[in-house]
């Protein structure tokens, strides 16, 4: 091994002075023959292995960089659309959509022993494939009817919600303890697109 480092430090030497000798007689044009060379032969190397490794390295790079995101995206996917899932679940069906708002706030009306004074039309409000229905109901309830008909409202398995309650005290001597109540009650329906086919 040292015989090795010593003959290359040897032949080395030699070389140099090889060198020395050569360049003065032959002018410094000799020289720069080899140089152009083996900078051509590098340039053709370095082009031909090194930059399209580098190159396919980069590839690779952005194309892990590339599913990377697409999986990230596939998650958040998955996860809005199990929310919209669960949501869609507690909205009332699309064909029910002309009774189903005043046929459940009746029901609910009667189960506490009232009667609605007042209902209103149904009125309707389309966002998107959504469509916001909403009645309003005038009917004379005590406070404890009252607080047992908003909770059934609110606790529904469908979506049904209070958007709007007003109450005055009644002077009526018939009616005591009762209030005169006005609420508006309001759900969604969901009404998909059709993608039309082209």
């Amino acid at each position: 091994m040292f015989k090795a480092i010593i003959n290359f430090f040897k032949t080395m030497k030699e070389d140099m002075d090889y060198i020395k000798v050569v360049l003065p007689e032959r002018g410094f044009l000799f020289s720069l023959r080899p140089v152009i060379v083996g900078s051509l032969i590098f340039v053709i190397l370095y082009s031909q292995f090194y930059a399209k490794g580098q190159k396919a390295i980069f590839q690779k790079k952005d194309a892990i960089e590339a599913k990377r995101i697409q999986t990230e995206n596939i998650k958040t996917y998955l996860k809005d659309k199990s929310r919209f899932d669960f949501f869609l679940k507690h909205l009332p069906k699309l064909e029910d959509k002309s009774s189903w708002l005043l046929d459940t706030t009746t029901t609910i009306l009667k189960k506490h022993k009232v009667s609605a004074t007042k209902i209103s039309e149904q009125r309707e409000q389309v966002r998107d494939n959504f469509t916001v229905v909403n009645i309003s109901i005038t009917a004379n309830i005590t406070y404890q009817q009252m607080g047992k008909i908003i909770e059934d409202m609110e606790n529904n398995d469908l979506l049904l919600r209070i958007t709007s309650f007003d109450i005055t005290k009644s002077n009526s001597k018939d009616l005591l303890n009762a209030n005169q109540v006005a609420i508006t009650i309001a759900t969604i329906f969901y009404s998909p697109v059709k993608e039309e086919i082209m």
